[in-house]
């Protein structure tokens, strides 16, 4: 696999940051956004100091009832967006997090930003910046998730999930332990999302999921 390098990555979502939150608030957008970013800001109740990976425009962060919120993007239109939402922001790559050590109760890291990282590195970088006990979420999709008329082909420049094993893999190989995963399935018609049941994913042969949550906390 070949990844996209972040520079392109940062220059396509600033092409499309003016009207980015208008063309994704349509209904089926709506309902998909309710489902799946409930049990990220569950997870992040409580907490006092939150950062966001991959904080795009910053609808999940406006959400999060933090006395601290900080976002951080490398597209720096994206963020001129969600600075205009009043959340702090800062321009940075999740792989080298400009922020000391044990400096957050919570990280999100939403919209699948993990498609575009390295998972063994940002979880590293995730570990260092959480305190002892901290919670993190994860939002991703999967790679091939079958249908009527097969598996979906995957996109061979982001990095989306055959099995979930393979991100609470690499995640408790540097100090998480996992404590909630929702899976979801995407449809045609309303709901538009309809949650799998963890006994159903283990008897299926196929992968039926194509988005999860995963929820772990921190050492």
């Amino acid at each position: 696999m070949t990844r996209q390098p972040w520079r392109e990555v940062a220059a396509g979502y600033d092409a499309g940051a003016i009207g980015y939150d208008a063309r994704h608030d349509g209904r089926r957008d709506r309902a998909h956004a309710r489902r799946i970013e409930r049990p990220m800001l569950d997870a992040a109740q409580g907490a006092t100091r939150v950062l966001e990976l991959g904080v795009g425009t910053g609808r999940v962060l406006a959400q999060v009832a933090a006395p601290v919120r900080i976002g951080v993007d490398v597209a720096a239109r994206m963020l001129d967006v969600a600075a205009g939402k009043g959340l702090a922001v800062v321009r940075a790559d999740a792989h080298r997090l400009p922020f000391a050590a044990r400096s957050f109760d919570a990280v999100l890291a939403g919209g699948g930003v993990f498609r575009y990282l390295d998972a063994a590195t940002a979880l590293a970088e995730v570990a260092r910046v959480l305190v002892g006990g901290g919670i993190l979420a994860i939002h991703q999709f999967g790679a091939r998730t079958w249908g009527l008329r097969g598996a979906r082909r995957p996109d061979p420049r982001v990095r989306e999930l055959d099995r979930v094993e393979d991100l609470t893999g690499t995640a408790t190989a540097v100090g998480f332990a996992v404590e909630r995963v929702v899976r979801w399935r995407t449809i045609r018609l309303p709901p538009f999302l309809v949650e799998i049941p963890p006994w159903l994913d283990r008897h299926s042969s196929i992968q039926l999921w194509s988005q999860v949550v995963v929820v772990m906390r921190g050492a």
